[in-house]
Formats: C-alpha cells, sequence, structure tokens
C-alpha cells in the first residue's frame, strides 16, 4: 500500500457508546488494515496475487537502492597586492554534483500506445496510474571566473578613511533538474534523463557587487571649522547588479496524467512550445506596446512561440497515440532558454558622529536609503503561452512587499546614542 485514506460516517448524536473509530480506523470504515507492512518476496507475481501497482495521488516512491549524494567542490585563485592595502584577487570555482535526487515516473505511457508499462491490458482503470519514485538522476555542475579588488581601510589627508570592496563572478550552472517538486518542472523524463539538460533555474550569469565605505574629510578640508560640525562624517554604499534569470515557456497543455501527451510518455505538462524564427526578440518593457490588440508592458515578442503543433499532437495523443510515432516532441523551444530581466539596486548610507564630553559620548545620526535612485526593477514577465498577458511584465521587483529594500526607494533615519 502506497497510502490509506479513512472515511468515517458522522457519529450518531444519540450515541451513548463508543463507534470505535480510534480503536480500530481500518474494520470500522471497511478498509484493509497495512499494519504492521513487511517487503513482499522476491518471487511474488503482483498480478496474479491481485497487489497490481498503484500510483498517484501524490504519492512518492523510494528506490531501493537509493544513493546519498556527493558533490567534488575544486577552486583555484592568485592574489596579487596592486598597492598597499590593496589586493586584487582572481579565481576559478567549480563544483560537480552526482547521484542528486529527482521524480522518475517509473509507470509512464510506452510511447505510441495508450498503456502505461503495468496496467494489466485495461488502459481505463485508474488503479493503474503514473509512480513517481525518488532515484539519483540528478546531476549538476557550477563553473564560475570569481574576482574581487579589496582595499582596506587607509587615510589619506585631502581624500580621507576609505575601504571597500569590488567583486564580479562569470559563472554557468548546468544541470538536468533543478530540485525535487520544483513549480517549473518536477520530473526527469523516463526515457531519457538528459533530455532537459540545460542552464539550471539558479543560474546567475554575471554578479557585481559593490560596498565600501568613506570617512568624508571636512575636518581635513576645514581645518579651522568647528569640530562638531566637521568631523564624523562618514558615507556607505552598496551597488548590485546582476542579469536575469532563466525563464521556461511551456505549451500550455493538460496537467492531467492520464494524457499520453505529444511526447507520449504521459508528462504533456513538460512540453514546451515551438520557437518561431530563429530568436526571440527582447523589447523595451519600459515602453507600452499593443500587440496582438492587447497593450502592456512587453518583455519579449510572444509572436516567438507558438504551441499550436503541440495542441494538434496533444489532441491525437488522448484518441489514437499510435499516429504519433514519428511526431514524438517535447517543443523546440529548449529548457530555460529565455532570460528574465536583469537587476540593479543601490543602497546609501550617510551618518554623522556627535562626539560630546570629550568624546565619551557618541551620538550617531544616521540616514539609509534603501534603492536611492528608485530605479525600477521588473519582475519577470507572464510565461503562460495561454494568457492573455503572455509576455508581458506586470509587476515590479518589492512591489508586495514593504520591506523589501529592492522596491520603492525608502529612507529611514535613526539616532543611536553609545556612553
Amino acid at each position: 500500500f502506497a497510502y490509506a485514506d479513512l472515511f468515517f460516517n458522522p457519529v450518531d448524536p444519540a450515541a451513548t457508546t463508543s463507534p470505535g473509530y480510534l480503536a480500530d480506523p481500518f474494520g470500522t470504515t471497511g478498509s484493509v488494515n497495512p499494519f504492521p507492512s513487511k517487503p513482499p518476496s522476491s518471487s511474488l507475481n503482483f498480478a496474479n496475487a491481485g497487489y497490481l501497482p498503484i500510483g498517484g495521488g501524490g504519492v512518492y516512491f523510494v528506490d531501493p537502492h537509493l544513493r546519498t549524494p556527493y558533490v567534488y567542490q575544486y577552486n583555484f585563485s592568485i592574489e596579487q597586492q596592486l598597492a598597499t592595502g590593496m589586493v586584487f584577487d582572481i579565481g576559478y570555482v567549480g563544483q560537480d554534483s552526482h547521484k542528486l535526487t529527482e521524480l522518475v515516473d517509473i509507470n509512464p505511457f510506452i510511447p505510441g500506445a495508450s498503456n502505461r508499462f503495468y496496467d494489466a491490458g485495461d488502459p481505463t482503470n485508474s488503479t493503474f496510474s503514473y509512480l513517481d519514485e525518488f532515484q539519483n538522476v540528478g546531476k549538476a555542475n557550477y563553473n564560475a571566473l570569481q574576482t574581487s579588488l579589496t582595499k582596506r581601510i587607509s587615510n589619506n589627508r585631502f581624500f580621507g578613511s576609505t575601504f571597500f570592496t569590488l567583486a564580479y563572478t562569470w559563472s554557468h550552472e548546468i544541470d538536468n533538474g533543478s530540485g525535487f517538486r520544483q513549480t517549473r518542472s518536477s520530473l526527469v523524463p523516463y526515457f531519457d534523463h538528459d533530455y532537459f539538460r540545460a542552464s539550471g533555474d539558479y543560474d546567475l550569469r554575471h554578479n557585481l557587487t559593490f560596498s565600501g565605505g568613506w570617512e568624508l574629510p571636512f575636518d581635513q578640508l576645514w581645518q579651522s571649522g568647528p569640530k562638531l560640525l566637521t568631523k564624523g562624517w562618514s558615507l556607505y554604499p552598496i551597488v548590485t547588479w546582476h542579469t536575469g534569470f532563466p525563464l521556461d515557456v511551456f505549451a500550455g497543455l493538460s496537467t492531467s496524467r492520464n494524457d499520453p501527451g505529444p511526447a507520449g510518455d504521459g508528462q504533456a505538462s513538460e512540453v514546451r512550445a515551438d520557437l518561431v524564427g530563429n530568436s526571440v526578440t527582447i523589447l523595451n518593457a519600459h515602453a507600452n506596446q499593443t500587440i496582438n490588440g492587447v497593450a502592456g508592458n512587453y518583455y519579449f515578442n510572444p509572436g516567438n512561440f507558438s504551441n499550436a503543433r503541440e495542441v494538434a499532437l496533444d489532441a491525437i495523443a488522448k484518441t489514437d497515440p499510435a499516429a504519433l510515432i514519428g511526431q514524438f516532441t517535447e517543443g523546440s523551444f529548449p529548457r530555460n532558454a529565455l532570460r528574465g530581466p536583469g537587476f540593479i539596486n543601490t543602497d546609501l548610507s550617510l551618518a554623522k558622529h556627535l562626539f560630546l564630553f570629550g568624546e565619551r559620548f557618541d551620538a550617531e545620526l544616521r540616514a539609509d536609503a534603501f534603492n536611492i535612485f528608485n530605479h525600477t526593477n521588473f519582475a519577470n514577465p507572464d510565461t503562460n503561452i495561454s494568457s492573455s498577458t503572455f509576455g508581458i511584465i506586470s509587476q515590479v521587483v518589492g512591489e508586495n512587499s514593504a520591506t523589501n529594500p529592492a522596491g520603492p526607494r525608502i529612507i529611514q533615519v535613526a539616532l543611536h546614542l553609545r556612553f
């Protein structure tokens, strides 16, 4: 048994004795008691014994030969001092992951047939459903060039004290599945585990960050000025920029696992759309445009995608799957071949220390500005090909979170007292 559903009849309000539901939950519902559970004999013929395969319903089986995943990590870097207190670092960072766990339907449809591997010759019997199993079929690798320029805090008479770190990463993460039960794609194809091997969901190709501090030299530039006014000013910037994450465009077919689908394996929801033309045209999302009678802030041209072929083949698969032989498809648009909008954000803090009573009392007045330039960072566009807003960006990053520093500009002022 994979699981047991117990449905108890309502208790008679006039009952004076216990119905026995908790004392014998299986017997009182007419269900077979699956406890104690023990593995069947290896020679058991499930069909002859009446124990035909079951599945579906969110039940996950586990490969009896499941292994612990393992990862190789390696790196090499070189540091060079460019000047006093300034160091440049460049390095290679790699990671190779094996035996990662993903789900595989071990009872798929036989391509070109209307039945699964195990269905006792009766494809209309819902008992013989899909069997999603944990297997060590996942694999991934990550390769990156990482560079950084670091300046330790130092003082210059005219420029003041400064420190900063500037870091840039150029990387690529590739996998055949980006984790168990991911919203985008949760299954690895049974017949070819590497069919969807591509850039992973978390692949971030370019990433640049800058952070540091600057003690403004007002007291040195205006030495005759009042120290209470000219001393103790500091500026702290943080700048972040990175390219967008990968996006998928599916054909928008039925999520029913009773449908062989255009690939013939019972995973119609995993089929991608077709690419129309040689590439996807990226549009200016700042401009409102009208395409096919629908106005919006388009990020890409929806005309570069089509699911007409997949819809037609899906209809054939439901009635005559044998007619699909020679036409099986997962869609021509590769997995994660589209990139979402990039991201850029600047935070800035200005602090003023007021040293009183011979510097025994320190009052810091601080102003923190998140997204100080109020730069709009677009959220990902609608990638549902069946949606009327397909290709349109309708939200910005942080729009639904008042505490998200990547949202609209936020300025806060605080006073810290130290004594």
